[in-house]
C-alpha cells in the first residue's frame, strides 16, 4: 500500500536522490551567459550497499511498473561494489538445482564529448576468468535460454551487452531532463572506497 512504500528506506533513497537533482543550484557567474544558465558544479555519493538494495528491492519493481514485465525469477541475487576506478557487479543465476555466480568488472569512462562509457574490463563464470568478450556472449547464449524473451529483446538488454563489448556508449549524452526544462549534466564520475561519486552542473537553455 502507498503509506508503507512511503516509509520503505530504498524508497526514501530515490527520493532524495531526485530531490538532490532537482535543487535549485547556486549560479556559476563566469559560466552563465545570456543563452545559457549554468549552475556551480555540485556533487552527490551513494554507497555500494545502497545501490545493491535498490538493485535486489526496487529495480524488480520498477521493471514491473514501467514495462509490465517480470523479474526474471532465476536471478536470485545481485550485489555491486565500488572500487578505484571500477565497479564490480556479480549475480547469482538459479537453474533447477544449481547456482551459477557470474561477475564483471565495470570501468565507467565519461568522455568530454557527454559519452558515458562502461566496458568490461573482467568476466567470471563461477571462479573461472574468461576473456570479456567470449563470456559475454557466451552469457548472453544462456540468458536466452533462461530469461523471458520480451527481457532480451528490450533495446537496452541489446545495448548493455554492446556497451560491456566495448562497441558503443552506454549512455549517448549523460544529461537528465527536468520537467521545468532544466538539464542534469554529468561532468565527472568516480569510484572508490565502496561509494560511487558524480559532479554535475544544472541548465537552462
Amino acid at each position: 500500500s502507498e503509506p508503507i512504500l512511503q516509509g520503505h528506506p530504498l524508497l526514501r533513497l530515490e527520493n532524495a536522490v531526485w530531490s538532490q537533482i532537482s535543487l535549485i543550484r547556486p549560479t556559476d557567474a563566469e559560466a552563465t551567459t545570456d543563452e545559457a544558465w549554468v549552475s556551480v558544479p555540485w556533487s552527490v555519493s551513494l554507497s555500494a550497499q545502497d545501490a545493491t538494495a535498490w538493485l535486489n528491492e526496487r529495480l524488480p519493481m520498477w521493471l514491473a511498473h514501467k514495462e509490465s514485465l517480470a523479474w526474471p525469477k532465476e536471478i536470485a541475487e545481485v550485489q555491486i561494489d565500488f572500487a578505484e576506478g571500477k565497479a564490480m557487479v556479480g549475480m547469482r543465476i538459479v537453474t533447477g538445482q544449481h547456482d551459477q555466480v557470474v561477475a564483471a568488472v565495470l570501468r565507467p569512462e565519461l568522455k568530454e564529448n557527454g559519452e558515458l562509457w562502461s566496458t568490461a574490463d573482467r568476466i567470471s563464470l563461477g571462479r573461472l576468468p574468461l576473456p570479456a568478450n567470449w563470456a559475454l556472449e557466451s552469457v548472453r547464449t544462456e540468458a536466452a535460454k533462461r530469461v523471458p524473451e520480451a527481457i532480451m529483446e528490450l533495446p537496452e538488454t541489446k545495448l548493455i551487452f554492446d556497451a560491456f563489448r566495448g562497441e558503443r556508449p552506454l549512455v549517448e549524452n549523460a544529461v537528465v531532463r527536468l520537467e521545468d526544462g532544466r538539464r542534469v549534466r554529468l561532468l565527472k564520475i568516480v569510484m572508490r572506497d565502496g561509494r560511487l561519486e558524480i559532479t554535475c552542473r544544472t541548465e537552462r537553455r
